[in-house]
């Protein structure tokens, strides 16, 4: 997304607060905060005139991104509910599961987003076409621009069998712009995790080893005690590496 909070509707945001219940009092005081703002831009010259601004929240302020995630829940909410059918479905058997021998129940991944990061899994091609299209509307009716070019589309493929470097001759349209897939050899990153045409774990494992190999390169020439690196691998190593796991 481009200038996700820079764009935000103030009618539409307080619209989003009723849908949760927040009180009238509490309505009042943020469309106070957002109504009769001004601000000014620096230049080569010096700052310009004041300039109104009738939509957008405040960049550094502690509580916008949990003013974005109330703003943008009810299109989520929306196309979950719409499509909840056509989304990506997964398998897995849970230790319970193992135990008891039950047959692993099937797991629907809906849409994922942290801020202004959003993921879009589905089983088919023209089922990610009709969800972008009633995503594209809302994105318009909401004020949120997406850049086509930015965004990234990966076709996970059933065989684990290698692949060429050619690119599908497939693609998505976003506002009549084409989203183009990646390389059979490419890997996307999302919030830390790498995933690759082929939905092999190979790309973590490598970021996985590449930490370790860092880690131990940093402390190996260090004077430092046992407890120094046991501290050291407990909160700076460890953590990385289960998130990654």
């Amino acid at each position: 997304m481009s200038k996700a909070f820079d764009k935000i509707n103030i009618n539409c945001l307080i619209n989003s607060c009723k849908r949760i219940g927040i009180p009238q009092e509490a309505l009042n005081f943020i469309k106070f905060l957002h109504q009769d703002r001004k601000a000014k831009t620096i230049t080569a010259y010096g700052l310009t005139d004041p300039i109104s601004l009738y939509s957008g929240i405040e960049q550094e302020e502690t509580f916008s991104p949990l003013l974005w995630k109330i703003y943008y829940d009810p299109i989520l909410s929306y196309i979950n509910n719409k499509h909840k059918s056509k989304f990506l479905k997964i398998k897995s058997n849970s230790p319970l599961d193992l135990i008891f021998s039950n047959k692993p129940q099937s797991i629907t991944i809906s849409p994922l987003a942290f801020m202004d990061d959003t993921v879009w899994h589905c089983e088919s091609k023209e089922n990610l076409q009709e969800i972008l299209q009633d995503v594209s509307e809302l994105y318009q009716l909401n004020n949120i621009q997406v850049n086509p070019l930015k965004s990234d589309l990966l076709h996970i493929s059933k065989s684990k069998t290698s692949q060429t470097n050619t690119t599908p001759n497939y693609f998505l349209l976003f506002k009549n712009q084409q989203i183009l897939p990646r390389k059979p050899d490419e890997t996307i990153r999302y919030l830390g995790i790498f995933l690759d045409e082929n939905g092999s774990s190979k790309p973590t494992i490598n970021i996985i080893t590449n930490k370790i190999n860092q880690f131990t390169h940093l402390i190996k020439f260090k004077k430092l005690l046992s407890i120094h690196i046991s501290r050291l691998f407990n909160t700076i190593l460890s953590p990385a590496i289960e998130y990654l796991l």
